[in-house]
């Protein structure tokens, strides 16, 4: 038998009804972390110092809100402004 549940304890403490922690959220939209990704593809063809920042920052949030796709969001900004920079500068170097 099991203790009863305590009705003033939190998710996850000792006796909430949730074993290892709270229970896991119910996949939503995934608009920062879209986001994300687009912004990273952006900073690929212009502004990457803009962009890469933007989308980095937008994947965090996205994290933070429990999206999945939050770290493909934040490769695609880091390497959009990697790459972006990359290009930029091979470019301004050829003329």
């Amino acid at each position: 038998m099991t203790a009863p549940q305590d009705p003033y304890s939190s998710p996850g403490e000792p006796g909430s009804g949730y074993p290892g922690g709270p229970p896991p959220r119910k996949p939503g939209p995934q608009i920062f972390s879209i986001l994300a990704i687009v912004c990273g593809v952006l900073a690929i063809l212009i502004l990457p110092i803009i962009f890469g920042p933007v989308g980095a920052i937008l994947a965090v949030v996205g994290r933070s809100r429990g999206e999945t796709l939050w770290k493909v969001g934040l490769g695609a900004a880091i390497g959009g402004l990697v790459l972006g920079i990359l290009l930029g500068s091979l470019v301004t170097a050829s003329n």
